[in-house]
């Protein structure tokens, strides 16, 4: 009589090798779930082929081999990550554009915000010789960065003049007004021919709307005097005016 069954008791352990089975007879349905353990399976046997593409990244501990960072995408430092140290010493900035981040409100005391240079450049201009303050065409304007700031003004002032009392006021125009900077002027005595007189005066600032300032003067005494100017006398130094705003 044929024997055409085998009961697994009759199969002693390890009696069945690997060439008794014919090509393709384990199947997947004959490998029971979690019987092919890690003892199974040799060094080296699971390549990139075998890996899916959706591997959990929480399935990746330890420390990991070096790798193209190119071919990591969605990986952003976390915020302050990136300390000093780990900045090249040269960076290849160009084309890009730098925030630096800080405001008025982020520099100390005494911090120097910004500087206008109003340098006169209208022709010379003959200045009063009775009571009345003549606008010798020399103005400057800033927009303050910060409402807690100060103003400081300095002008030097060139020209010449007979022997006459010279005053120079610096006055706010700002919104169509005409009134004279709080100690902003000068009363420069007695002098004759050339002569450059230099004032320097500080404001407070509580806005950051432009504001414009003048130079007005007056010679007393009946006699002309004259404010330089480099348009009528590029061999001359010209009179200038500059504000500075100071943090507060």
């Amino acid at each position: 009589m044929a024997i055409d069954t085998i009961k697994a008791t009759a199969i002693l352990d390890g009696a069945v090798d690997t060439a008794d089975l014919a090509d393709g007879a384990v199947t997947t349905a004959k490998i029971t779930d979690g019987n092919i353990t890690t003892a199974k399976i040799a060094n080296g046997e699971i390549t990139d082929a075998k890996l899916a593409t959706g591997i959990s990244s929480s399935k990746l501990t330890g420390a990991l081999p070096a790798i193209d960072g190119s071919s990591l995408t969605g990986v952003d430092p976390a915020d302050g990550s990136i300390t000093t140290a780990k900045l090249d010493s040269t960076l290849d900035l160009s084309g890009k554009t730098v925030t630096y981040g800080l405001s008025s409100g982020d520099m100390p005391s005494g911090s120097v915000l910004q500087i206008v240079y109003a340098p006169k450049t209208t022709a010379r201009q003959a200045l009063s010789n009775g009571s009345q303050y003549v606008d010798v065409g020399h103005t400057a304007s800033i927009t303050p960065v910060s409402n807690n700031s100060n103003l400081l003004f300095r002008l030097v002032h060139n020209g010449n003049t007979g022997t006459t009392n010279l005053r120079l006021h610096i006055k706010e125009t700002t919104g169509g007004g005409d009134s004279n900077v709080n100690g902003v002027n000068s009363y420069t005595g007695d002098h004759s021919g050339w002569r450059i007189d230099v004032i320097e005066q500080q404001i407070s600032n509580t806005v950051t709307t432009e504001r414009t300032f003048k130079v007005v003067a007056l010679c007393s005494n009946g006699v002309y005097g004259y404010q330089n100017s480099t348009v009528t006398y590029p061999n001359h130094v010209g009179a200038l005016l500059t504000i500075t705003e100071i943090k507060a």
